[in-house]
């Protein structure tokens, strides 16, 4: 099978940091530098300036979350992460429909209710499959 558009890893700038782009199903894309580290699936958190980093609840901030399509692992290299939509994340046991909470792994999501670490508007379909609304 051919690798998607969302799923490519770009050695130089192609789109502005922050674009959104949509897929055929309606799932929604945002254009991001790539992490350390990062594998597809792990979710990550971005500020205002669209810089990404690993999610894990003893970060303290605040801000959207998003879900890797690539392995981009260099903080020079540049991909899509998925911002809404049904997608694949990195998880613990999950169970069916319940709110995601940040973890102490990065990039990884639980359901065990954690204060201050629920991602609002990401839940569980099923085990390992996220929704955003």
């Amino acid at each position: 099978m051919a690798t998607q558009w969302y799923q490519a890893v770009h050695a130089s700038k192609r789109f502005r940091l922050g674009t959104r782009k949509t897929d055929i199903l309606g799932n929604i894309y945002v254009y991001l530098k790539g992490v350390s580290a990062l594998a597809v699936g792990d979710a990550v958190q971005y500020d205002e300036n669209y810089a990404p980093t690993r999610l894990l609840n003893t970060s303290a901030a605040a801000g959207p979350v998003a879900v890797s399509m690539a392995a981009n692992t260099a903080t020079t290299t540049f991909s899509w992460f998925q911002i809404y939509g049904v997608a694949t994340v990195t998880s613990g046991t999950v169970a069916a429909d319940k709110q995601l909470q940040a973890t102490a792994t990065a990039g990884t999501v639980d359901d065990t209710a954690v204060a201050g670490d629920t991602i609002i508007g990401m839940f569980s379909m099923a085990a390992d499959l996220v929704g955003f609304v």
